[in-house]
């Protein structure tokens, strides 16, 4: 089993997503239901979301940093997992 589709997904999430706010990625690169499972800080922490509950919080945590975009430092994905090292800028 290849994981370049997984890490092209990755690559997606944070770049369509994550950094220029476009919400109908999501429908494709998120799953059913999405559990966070580490996000310290996060008032989502623990919590398991569907798509409508994750683009709240997608659209919730991109509010006060409109121009916030992710660059990728590192991405290693063996079969079904990814693990992704990245920074974050925005301005508040």
């Amino acid at each position: 089993m290849s994981s370049a589709p997984n890490k092209v997904a990755v690559e997606r999430l944070l770049a369509e997503v994550w950094s220029r706010g476009e919400t109908a990625p999501a429908a494709e690169l998120i799953g059913d239901s999405y559990t966070i499972f580490h996000d310290p800080g996060d008032p989502w922490e623990g919590q398991t979301l569907d798509r409508a509950g994750y683009i709240e919080r997608l659209t919730g945590s991109r509010a006060p940093f409109p121009d916030q975009r992710f660059t990728i430092e590192a991405l290693i994905a063996e079969q079904d997992k990814v693990a992704v090292t990245w920074t974050w800028a925005g301005t508040h």
